[in-house]
């Protein structure tokens, strides 16, 4: 029966991984023995896996800095609405002041600097319970979290 192969380990022959014992085998190394060619190929294969899945990981990053980006600049566009609202001749002027802050905290939110911003609103509440923002996710049909499982089900979906 044929001993399992793993790199790193004190298997194989020496010439495609390094063994803990530093121990190498006068076989000729990949070109001219068959095990160690079959260890080469399997190291290039653990490598284009491992390559694979960082490029996976890289297109998922990359997606969701798109997503805040987008996010950020869906922030300065209500941000601007919200100001045009304010010239208006019939805007009550007792919600001024409320709408000038939320101006700001929109264009705060648009800078990165949605945590100081939001930062009553956004905070845990105690014992686990939801949120105000949370229920409002909810309601809206988004989930009350965002994992990296999500995200990532989410893009290939």
């Amino acid at each position: 029966m044929d001993e399992v192969r793993v790199p790193g380990t004190n298997t194989g022959h020496g010439h495609a991984w390094k063994r803990p014992d530093g121990m190498v085998y006068r076989c000729g190394g990949p070109r001219m023995c068959k095990k160690c060619a079959a260890d080469a190929e399997l190291v290039a294969a653990g490598k284009a896996a491992e390559q694979q899945a960082a490029d996976d990981m890289l297109a998922h990053y990359s997606a969701a800095l798109d997503e805040i980006y987008r996010l950020r600049c869906a922030l300065v566009i209500e941000a601007k609405g919200v100001e045009a609202d304010l010239r208006l001749k019939t805007f009550p002027k007792s919600r001024r002041r409320w709408a000038e802050d939320r101006i700001e905290r929109m264009r705060a939110a648009a800078r990165g600097e949605s945590e100081q911003a939001y930062c009553e609103r956004l905070a845990p509440a105690p014992g686990g319970l939801r949120t105000g923002v949370q229920e409002l996710l909810i309601a809206t049909g988004a989930s009350p979290c965002l994992t990296r499982s999500q995200w990532e089900e989410r893009d290939r979906g």
